[in-house]
């Protein structure tokens, strides 16, 4: 048995409690005289997930021989039932929101029952939705499991066969096309090409990382450049046997530094008429922004993993905490954003009405509530719906056995 990884476990608890925070923070940065973003760069974790979904693919899989269609109901029953939980919360918000609010379901103002319904059954199966401002217009963070999705397809059908040499010569050509995405490198000059995509992503001047939620191409492509490298960054690590050892002081070194990499405040945008003083770089020097994000992604978060899968909490009750971290940060980052589009569609109305005072003790109300009601959603219903499917496909796999 695989020993527990307690270091990895509670980063990937602090990096969804983040997001979260990020995106209530987010409910309110348009109102006039916004303070700046807390925990700017939380959208990073979206690469953390996924560098670590690679190092635990190789963690579980590598050595294990195994076939495609085991491996996708493993990974099914691990990952879907809380894209449906998620599908259908976001639902039941949607009929209380209702669809006039531009900023939550506007894109289905004028769409039919039959449309909503059939885009409804589409998330289920977790099938991307275009021409809705998101992969999942009912769960906006599920358009990062759309390519976890992809990104165990690509392991089980490609990558677990490479050898390290070839591994290695992918992720480095990844992270290149990232440098590419990320510093707005024109790739119709590199490749001698004329492709409108490489014109547009070139065009933007945006120097983030920001991006792959909906089907445009940019998206797409966007999506695809946050999957790819950290993915295959982390299977390498694992391959490469890279462990760092810090002794007793290693949760809090890892914990502290994952935590101050993602409250850096968020990045100016080119051209910018207002910005905050906290934000990370000028309008003129918007590009700082685009090498911190690289520097996290390529530097911290490979050094992070080095360190947790090296390294172990210090004691029982540490560990202990490690593993409630752990066991929240999927159910938490699954259900909470449809509470995010009812403090999106308050806040639109009320945030002239209140000091910011009402605002802050809302937002931590709805944090605690998230939390609470994820942990809820995990024990009465994820671990259950898990554990049956398990048992079901075990006595089906022992079923084709007698056969």
């Amino acid at each position: 048995m695989r020993k527990r990884l307690d270091i990895l476990d509670a980063l990937r608890g602090i990096a969804a409690l983040m997001v979260v925070c990020l995106h209530l923070n987010e409910t309110y940065h348009w109102s006039p005289g916004h303070a700046p973003i807390l925990f700017g760069h939380a959208y990073l974790a979206v690469e953390f997930f996924l560098m670590l979904m690679g190092f635990m693919l190789g963690y579980a899989y590598d050595e294990r021989k195994i076939g495609v269609g085991e491996f996708c109901l493993r990974r099914l029953r691990r990952l879907h039932p809380l894209v449906v939980f998620g599908s259908v919360l976001g639902l039941c918000v949607f009929f209380f929101v209702g669809r006039d609010d531009p900023w939550v379901f506007g894109a289905f103002e004028h769409a039919s029952a039959a449309t909503i319904a059939g885009v409804f059954a589409l998330t289920l199966v977790m099938c991307p939705v275009g021409g809705y401002g998101a992969i999942n217009p009912f769960n906006g963070c599920s358009w990062t499991l759309f390519y976890e999705y992809v990104g165990n397809l690509l392991y089980i059908l490609f990558v677990k066969r490479l050898p390290k040499w070839a591994l290695a010569a992918l992720t480095a050509i990844s992270f290149a096309l990232l440098v590419s995405l990320v510093m707005n490198l024109d790739l119709n000059k590199a490749f001698g090409t004329n492709f409108a995509l490489f014109a547009k992503l070139a065009a933007r001047l945006r120097y983030t990382l920001v991006g792959g939620f909906s089907l445009s191409p940019v998206d797409v492509w966007k999506g695809s450049m946050r999957l790819l490298f950290p993915m295959l960054a982390g299977l390498l690590i694992y391959r490469m046997k890279w462990r760092i050892q810090l002794g007793r002081h290693a949760l809090a070194i890892a914990a502290a530094v994952f935590f101050a990499a993602l409250a850096v405040p968020e990045g100016c945008k080119v051209g910018a008429k207002t910005y905050s003083a906290w934000s990370l770089g000028t309008p003129d020097t918007a590009w700082v922004n685009g090498m911190y994000e690289l520097f996290v992604v390529a530097v911290v978060f490979p050094l992070l993993i080095a360190v947790g899968s090296g390294s172990d909490a210090p004691g029982e009750r540490s560990r202990r905490a490690c593993a409630w971290l752990g066991g929240l940060s999927y159910p938490l980052y699954m259900v909470h954003y449809p509470f995010i589009y009812i403090q999106i569609h308050w806040g639109l109305r009320n945030w002239n009405r209140f000091p910011v005072s009402v605002m802050v003790l809302l937002s931590v109300a709805q944090l605690v509530l998230s939390v609470l009601f994820a942990l809820a959603v995990k024990r009465w219903y994820d671990d259950p719906v898990s554990k049956a499917l398990g048992n079901f496909s075990r006595q089906g796999i022992a079923g084709e056995g007698k056969k």
